[in-house]
């Protein structure tokens, strides 16, 4: 809790947050090519997110993938991956034909591919109950007070259809957190949601990478 002028200053070593995949990357890969160079380090953990389209009795926004890192390359844009990809991420053009018309056009799509693990870690009970329950820990910053976090992992956070007990929750701040702001930042593993600005304007948040498995 932050609240009565308090301030919260969370600063990790600064890394890229997020970038895209390049070419896709199909289940059983354990190589990934990113667009651009990132600055991540050899067992740092990284999300795939989805990129399946909704087939019948799917819910495509569940094929993520995580990963450790085993070895980068020179140019930092070639990633091996400790264990095989479950699922498909594709990274270039994809084709669709309008079934009413046969219309077809080319989508170019380049999956995410984010940065789950930092120096900085802040993290719920990591015992087996903490999983079967839901309930894990929360910040919440609260009327006059600021927040300044960058660079943080936020795992096993918020408490499962508790209200008000999300991972990181701005409560009732009014205009009186200006500046505030959680960015560059993953939070995954959520019990309760995710990044919640309730009441309160002018705050930033970017950059935050999100996965719930």
């Amino acid at each position: 809790m932050v609240m009565s002028g308090g301030t919260i200053e969370l600063h990790g070593k600064k890394r890229t947050s997020w970038t895209n995949i390049a070419t896709t990357a199909n289940p059983g890969a354990t190589q990934i090519t990113l667009k651009e160079a990132v600055n991540w380090e050899i067992g740092d953990k990284i999300a795939l997110t989805s990129t399946a389209l909704a087939d019948k009795g799917q819910k495509s926004w569940e094929q993520v993938d995580e990963a450790e890192i085993l070895n980068i390359s020179a140019d930092k844009k070639t990633l091996t991956l400790k264990n095989p990809l479950i699922y498909k991420h594709i990274g270039g053009s994809k084709s669709y034909t309008r079934t009413r018309d046969g219309k077809s056009w080319n989508v170019a799509i380049f999956g995410e591919v984010g940065l789950l693990s930092h120096y900085i870690k802040i993290q719920g009970d990591m015992s087996q109950n903490n999983e079967l329950d839901g309930f894990g820990g929360h910040i919440m910053t609260m009327k006059n007070s600021t927040a300044h976090v960058e660079h943080v992992e936020l795992y096993k956070m918020g408490q499962k259809g508790i209200k008000g007990r999300y991972p990181f929750h701005w409560h009732l701040n009014e205009d009186k957190a200006q500046g505030s702001y959680l960015k560059n930042s993953s939070v995954h593993k959520s019990f309760n949601r995710a990044v919640t600005i309730h009441g309160t304007d002018y705050v930033t948040v970017d950059g935050v990478l999100l996965t719930i498995i």
